[in-house]
Protein backbone atom coordinates (compact mmCIF):
# COMPACT_ATOMS: atom_id res chain seq x y z
CA UNK A 1 0.00 0.00 0.00
CA UNK A 2 1.64 3.71 -1.11
CA UNK A 3 1.57 6.04 1.63
CA UNK A 4 -0.27 9.15 0.45
CA UNK A 5 0.07 11.46 2.98
CA UNK A 6 4.04 11.61 3.39
CA UNK A 7 3.25 15.30 5.41
CA UNK A 8 5.97 15.03 8.93
CA UNK A 9 7.28 17.45 11.14
CA UNK A 10 10.08 17.61 12.70
CA UNK A 11 11.07 19.16 16.22
CA UNK A 12 14.15 20.85 15.96
CA UNK A 13 16.68 23.11 17.75
CA UNK A 14 18.97 25.06 16.24
CA UNK A 15 22.83 24.60 17.13
CA UNK A 16 21.99 21.16 18.10
CA UNK A 17 22.28 17.38 16.46
CA UNK A 18 18.91 18.04 14.65
CA UNK A 19 20.52 20.19 11.82
CA UNK A 20 21.62 16.83 10.07
CA UNK A 21 17.78 16.13 10.30
CA UNK A 22 16.82 19.60 8.90
CA UNK A 23 19.49 19.66 5.97
CA UNK A 24 18.04 16.05 5.14
CA UNK A 25 14.32 16.76 5.09
CA UNK A 26 15.05 19.72 3.27
CA UNK A 27 17.25 18.25 0.72
CA UNK A 28 14.53 15.02 0.24
CA UNK A 29 11.55 18.07 -0.63
CA UNK A 30 9.92 16.81 1.92
CA UNK A 31 6.60 18.27 3.07
CA UNK A 32 7.04 19.15 6.72
CA UNK A 33 6.08 21.30 9.29
CA UNK A 34 8.97 22.76 11.62
CA UNK A 35 8.68 23.10 15.52
CA UNK A 36 11.38 24.88 17.09
CA UNK A 37 12.23 24.10 20.43
CA UNK A 38 15.11 26.36 22.46
CA UNK A 39 17.22 24.48 24.38
CA UNK A 40 18.62 27.23 26.86
CA UNK A 41 15.13 27.56 27.48
CA UNK A 42 14.02 24.23 28.22
CA UNK A 43 11.58 23.79 25.94
CA UNK A 44 12.48 20.49 25.40
CA UNK A 45 11.52 19.83 29.26
CA UNK A 46 8.03 21.72 28.86
CA UNK A 47 5.37 19.25 29.52
CA UNK A 48 3.84 20.30 26.20
CA UNK A 49 7.15 18.84 24.21
CA UNK A 50 7.14 15.96 26.62
CA UNK A 51 3.56 14.71 25.57
CA UNK A 52 5.60 14.05 22.16
CA UNK A 53 8.98 12.83 22.84
CA UNK A 54 9.39 11.82 26.81
CA UNK A 55 12.75 11.32 25.92
CA UNK A 56 13.19 15.41 25.23
CA UNK A 57 15.23 15.20 22.97
CA UNK A 58 15.68 16.28 19.12
CA UNK A 59 15.51 15.92 16.31
CA UNK A 60 12.16 13.76 16.61
CA UNK A 61 9.48 13.66 14.02
CA UNK A 62 6.14 12.59 13.71
CA UNK A 63 4.12 11.08 10.52
CA UNK A 64 1.22 10.60 11.00
CA UNK A 65 0.75 8.51 14.39
CA UNK A 66 4.41 7.53 14.48
CA UNK A 67 7.00 9.15 16.62
CA UNK A 68 10.63 8.55 15.57
CA UNK A 69 12.84 9.92 17.54
CA UNK A 70 16.34 8.67 17.61
CA UNK A 71 18.73 10.39 15.05
CA UNK A 72 19.64 7.64 13.08
CA UNK A 73 15.87 6.42 12.95
CA UNK A 74 14.91 9.71 11.70
CA UNK A 75 17.26 9.42 8.84
CA UNK A 76 16.60 6.23 7.75
CA UNK A 77 12.77 7.18 8.34
CA UNK A 78 12.86 9.95 5.81
CA UNK A 79 15.29 8.29 3.41
CA UNK A 80 12.33 5.66 3.70
CA UNK A 81 9.71 7.87 3.65
CA UNK A 82 10.79 9.86 0.21
CA UNK A 83 12.63 7.95 -2.00
CA UNK A 84 14.16 9.49 -4.37
CA UNK A 85 12.83 8.79 -8.21
CA UNK A 86 15.22 6.88 -10.56
CA UNK A 87 16.74 10.38 -12.27
CA UNK A 88 18.15 11.54 -9.51
CA UNK A 89 19.01 8.34 -8.04
CA UNK A 90 21.62 9.16 -5.27
CA UNK A 91 20.32 7.10 -3.45
CA UNK A 92 18.08 8.76 -0.22
CA UNK A 93 19.81 6.42 1.96
CA UNK A 94 23.30 7.21 1.00
CA UNK A 95 22.57 11.11 1.77
CA UNK A 96 20.86 10.06 5.05
CA UNK A 97 24.27 8.41 6.05
CA UNK A 98 25.77 11.10 5.05
CA UNK A 99 23.90 13.37 7.15
CA UNK A 100 24.24 10.85 9.98
CA UNK A 101 28.08 10.51 9.33
CA UNK A 102 28.78 14.12 9.77
CA UNK A 103 26.88 13.80 13.35
CA UNK A 104 26.87 10.46 15.01
CA UNK A 105 30.36 9.85 16.26
CA UNK A 106 29.85 5.66 16.18
CA UNK A 107 29.00 6.29 12.09
CA UNK A 108 32.08 8.63 12.12
CA UNK A 109 34.63 5.96 13.67
CA UNK A 110 33.44 3.61 11.27
CA UNK A 111 33.60 5.05 8.46
CA UNK A 112 37.54 4.95 8.36
CA UNK A 113 38.17 1.78 9.91
CA UNK A 114 41.95 1.48 8.93
CA UNK A 115 41.85 4.90 11.08
CA UNK A 116 44.18 4.77 13.74
CA UNK A 117 42.32 7.55 15.22
CA UNK A 118 45.12 9.76 15.63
Amino acid sequence: MAITDRHVTLFHAPNSRSAGALVLIEELGADYELHVLDLKKGEQRQAGYLAVNPMGKVPAILHGGALVAEQGAVYLYLADLYPRPASRRRSATRCAARSCAGCSSTARRSSRPWSTGR
